[in-house]
């Protein structure tokens, strides 16, 4: 992987500004493609493609129309171990070899767990989704930049993020061939991050540090209210359309800035308010069964990742920008919104009533890191940033695969694995029904 695709938000103003910590200031998002998980290792097996055939409690996520078509009272839970893996200029001559230091974390988490039950054409649930979960540490020494033009100070950091959503979901089959279902929910995120600058010593530029210089520390959590709409519609037998439509709030969360060391050592200069917009998410989907025991999903998700720039501030002034702390850097910076295509089969073998289903999947996941948009071009360094962040890979494609099978009358198991070139996850779910 090229350095060049991965030049963070806040590298690129530390060029233009020396006393430059935004709010993602200079390694803490870079590479970090917000991650948001999706439940439901039955979905997940198929690659998600799950919008019209949503036929678990998982459907409160995915389109809360299909909990509908639930036959008996459930609980539901699940786990999840995941894998991830970013890139950062890890070495001091990194950015004058063009190369990049891999850095990997792992976490095993409780990621979802539902409660449903049917009620003549309606079905009621209670859910919780850990959708969001993600915790990396790095330290990065000073590194030198292109044509003796200088060094990017020693820097060590913290990105901890965890979200769940709760949420109530209430389903009808108003027809055989509709049916209609809504959530209602509270988001909750939390944030502790943290990025440390090292002193930097002119004379001995390369010389390793130990004393801090600024922190800039997120340390907070917030709540609001979420919602999701659906529908799915049944004109064939074989054959479902379906659509849904995820509302996700902005989050605020509580920004310290200190100056002359860290949290511990240096002074508290300021105290602002930054924003995480959590993306809203369109879906529609198909699902066609040909058999009994053959069934083909595919889905178009329209992601609003845009919503992700909206909360970017200045952690400090920016006269090349003109720009003072506390102000929005959204005419600056951007997540462009993305469109993932989904993609499953699944085979049920033996008895129809409690089957052994065979599962796989594919589903694209195009680039949404927050990037520089615009050109503009320091005298000194003379770097084009349009030109930098045009060379960003454009997508990865996950592939999935996963089973399916019962335990007993009351019991069932579904497993899924997912792969990328940037991580891979494990989810087990079970499914006891009462």
């Amino acid at each position: 992987m090229k350095l060049s695709k991965a030049i963070s938000v806040v590298t690129v103003l530390l060029l233009l500004s020396t006393t430059l910590f935004g709010q993602s200031n200079e390694e803490l998002y870079k590479g970090y493609q917000f991650y948001f998980t999706t439940p439901g290792a039955h979905a997940l097996g198929m690659g998600g493609a799950f919008t019209a055939y949503a036929n678990d409690v998982s459907a409160a996520y995915y389109n809360p129309a299909g909990l509908a078509s639930i036959k008996k009272a459930v609980i539901n839970a699940e786990g999840r171990y995941a894998n991830w893996k970013s890139f950062r200029a890890g070495s001091t001559d990194a950015y004058l070899n063009d190369t990049l230091t891999e850095f990997s974390d792992s976490a095993f988490t409780p990621s979802f767990f539902s409660i449903a039950y049917p009620i003549g054409n309606f079905a009621l649930a209670f859910s919780v989704t850990n959708f969001v979960n993600y915790f990396e540490e790095y330290s990065l020494p000073v590194r030198e930049l292109p044509g003796g033009t200088g060094y990017l100070p020693a820097e060590n950091g913290v990105i901890d993020i965890n979200g769940y959503n709760f949420h109530g979901t209430v389903s009808m089959n108003i027809s055989p061939h509709f049916s209609l279902g809504v959530s209602l929910g509270i988001t909750l995120l939390s944030q502790n991050n943290s990025s440390v600058v090292m002193v930097f010593d002119e004379a001995n530029p390369l010389a390793e540090q130990t004393d801090a210089s600024t922190e800039v520390e997120t340390d907070d959590y917030d709540t609001a209210l979420n919602f999701s709409l659906g529908l799915i519609y049944r004109p064939i037998k074989p054959l479902s359309i379906g659509v849904a439509f995820q509302y996700n709030p902005s989050m605020t969360a509580l920004q310290n800035l200190y100056i002359d060391g860290d949290n511990t050592s240096g002074m508290l200069y300021d105290t602002i308010y930054s924003h995480f917009d959590t993306p809203d998410r369109l879906a529609t989907g198909i699902k066609f069964q040909p058999s009994d025991r053959f069934i083909v999903a595919a889905d178009l998700v329209y992601i609003f990742y845009e919503q992700l720039g909206d909360g970017l501030i200045a952690a400090k002034d920016i006269t090349e920008l003109g720009i003072k702390r506390g102000d929005s850097l959204s005419s600056y910076f951007e997540a462009e919104n993305q469109i993932e295509l989904h993609a499953g089969l699944e085979l049920l073998l033996g008895n129809l009533e409690a089957p052994f289903a065979l599962r796989c999947g594919i589903y694209t996941e195009p680039l949404h890191m927050i990037r520089f948009k615009g050109s503009l071009i320091n005298e000194q360094f003379a770097w084009n940033l349009e030109d930098y962040f045009s060379e960003l890979e454009d997508y990865e494609i996950t592939l999935t695969a996963g089973i399916g099978f019962p335990l007993g009358q009351s019991l069932a198991v579904d497993l899924a694995y997912l792969y990328s070139n940037n991580y891979d996850q494990f989810i087990c779910t079970f499914s006891l029904f009462l």
